[in-house]
């Protein structure tokens, strides 16, 4: 089973109370929502616990785009655990720092890649072709009830 984890948070804030309505989808999944009168691109991440990271990917389309936040929300079987909600011209000029790489065979579907790693305890986007150490973020890591208060202080 797959697990949604961008759309676990925005039921949870529902569920708070919080105003939520989605933007859009691609894929089937939640890519843009507006949370708390926040215009918000989400990410649903699935931890990999032997390696201590998320991957993700990014359409360079969307660094078109503006609003106030990204959230990565992130989990692993034992449910929703990690969000990071970040502030959206932070992530994305983190992002523009490395290079859109083909994620097919085909070679022209080009995605801005990039890892969210746990280093002893340190959290580090690390973007690929991009330079390093990447961006610590980890002064963006709440747990979910906190993300929600996080996402209205923006």
């Amino acid at each position: 089973m797959r697990r949604y984890w961008a759309e676990e948070f925005m039921s949870l804030a529902e569920r708070c109370g919080m105003d939520c309505s989605e933007v859009r989808r691609v894929s089937g999944w939640i890519e843009t929502a507006v949370v708390a009168e926040r215009r918000c691109f989400t990410k649903s991440m699935t931890y990999n616990a032997d390696r201590r990271l998320y991957f993700v990917g990014v359409h360079p389309r969307k660094l078109d785009e503006d609003g106030d936040a990204v959230l990565l929300c992130g989990g692993a079987a034992g449910g929703l655990r990690d969000v990071f909600v970040i502030p959206w011209d932070v992530f994305f000029d983190a992002l523009r720092g490395g290079e859109p790489i083909s994620t097919h065979t085909d070679g022209v579907r080009l995605q801005y890649k990039f890892y969210v790693r746990d280093r002893q305890g340190t959290w580090i986007m690390d973007v690929q072709r991009g330079p390093r150490p990447g961006l610590d973020i980890g002064t963006w890591l709440h747990d979910p009830v906190d993300a929600l208060e996080a996402v209205k202080k923006l």
